[in-house]
């Protein structure tokens, strides 16, 4: 069975249209898009609900940086090492930073800020530590997810650390232009500085395409990008959700147009 995947769009220019005109279901064809045709062309998608395997509604999510608070107990003749876990291009890189106690002298603050000067020289880490009597760690752009920091000891005279607080926990975006353009999606069908929704369905289609009559069956895979701040774009999310729960329109009521997606 051959596999294929088709991405389209709608709402890109800022609004979509009332939610029964942009999907709706008859006869067991569910049409995606209007009259107006979808980006790019051919327009309207229409497809037999009855060949859909698998139906979901992935929703668009803003990325939050990760920012952790490191509050180290000062002491002299000590040894304060961290260990920090960063997700980059979804690998797991971890660095150690580490700073070590005059037997006299010192504070809280030069302490702090060796473990800051230790994690703002390293190149392979996209973080930013910053503070005065503690380390706060937040996470670049497009790196959002520190998911550990805490203590590692590296000699027989560790320092105490009194709390390792991850007071924002990082999110990956979810359909923003950056990530989609990262994921292959074309920039002709989205726009910079928008998020969008995907209506994602997978389904069977058959065709003939040999002159003996011959049909052959593919698997097709479709993602409808909704403009999420768009107009009308809740009441249409609304209306896909139903779908995909085999609801008829504005309620929790089982529809025969309906097959169960999910």
């Amino acid at each position: 069975m051959s596999n294929f995947s088709f991405n389209f769009s709608l709402g890109s220019a800022g609004t979509v249209t009332a939610a029964a005109a942009d999907v709706t279901v008859a006869n067991h064809i569910l049409t995606l898009g209007a009259v107006a045709a979808l980006a790019p062309l051919p327009g309207r998608q229409q497809i037999d609900v009855r060949s859909i395997e698998k139906a979901a509604l992935v929703t668009a999510v803003a990325e939050q940086r990760a920012i952790w608070t490191i509050t180290p107990t000062f002491a002299q003749s000590q040894e304060f090492s961290i260990i920090i876990t960063q997700i980059i291009n979804g690998t797991a890189r971890q660095m150690v930073a580490t700073a070590y106690t005059a037997a006299s002298g010192g504070s809280i603050t030069t302490l702090c800020d060796a473990l800051r000067s230790a994690i703002n020289n390293n190149t392979t880490m996209q973080i930013v530590a910053s503070g005065t009597t503690t380390v706060v760690l937040t996470a670049n752009a497009g790196y959002p997810l520190i998911p550990s920091v805490s203590q590692v000891s590296l000699s027989s005279t560790p320092g105490v650390f009194a709390s390792f607080t991850n007071g924002t926990p990082g999110v990956a975006a979810k359909g923003t232009y950056a990530a989609l353009i990262a994921q292959g999606v074309s920039a002709d069908i989205i726009v910079a500085g928008q998020s969008y929704t995907n209506f994602r369905l997978q389904y069977r289609a058959s065709s003939v395409n040999d002159p003996g009559g011959n049909v052959s069956e593919q698997r097709n895979t479709l993602n409808f990008y909704i403009n999420a701040g768009a107009t009308n774009y809740a009441a249409l999310a609304t209306r896909i959700g139903e779908i995909i729960n085999a609801f008829a329109s504005g309620g929790s009521v089982a529809d025969p147009e309906f097959l169960a997606l999910g």
